[in-house]
């Protein structure tokens, strides 16, 4: 027609990526609460006068993965919610930012703790 002006979104539409990072994010936060708790597995051995052996290997693991899955988890929440326009964050991106930074205080918090009171 002549005299019509197409009309576009103001927002472009996208394959909606923000939803999908916080779904990684959120699945990189829960996964590493369990890895948080595999690094504890040295409790039964050391109660029962075993020795560590390789569950040391094992802890070892677990924390270093706990913290690299915290501390992606977090940060893509934390991504996610900055580049969501106000008001829009998701629960997905929010819930991953707490999960991740709670890991992360709980890993840093309870290996201080042993530093100070260990042996």
């Amino acid at each position: 027609m002549i005299g019509t002006v197409e009309r576009r979104d103001p927002v472009p539409q996208t394959n909606n990526v923000g939803a999908s990072l916080a779904t990684i994010a959120l699945v990189c936060a829960v996964l590493s609460f369990p890895l948080w708790l595999l690094s504890f597995s040295w409790v039964p051995f050391a109660m029962a006068g075993r020795p560590l052996g390789s569950v040391r290997y094992i802890v070892i693991a677990a924390e270093v993965g706990a913290v690299l899955a915290a501390l992606l988890g977090a940060g893509l929440g934390l991504t996610v919610r900055r580049r969501s326009p106000a008001g829009t964050a998701g629960r997905r991106a929010t819930w991953a930012l707490v999960i991740g930074v709670a890991v992360m205080v709980f890993l840093v918090g309870f290996n201080v703790l042993g530093l100070i009171f260990g042996s």
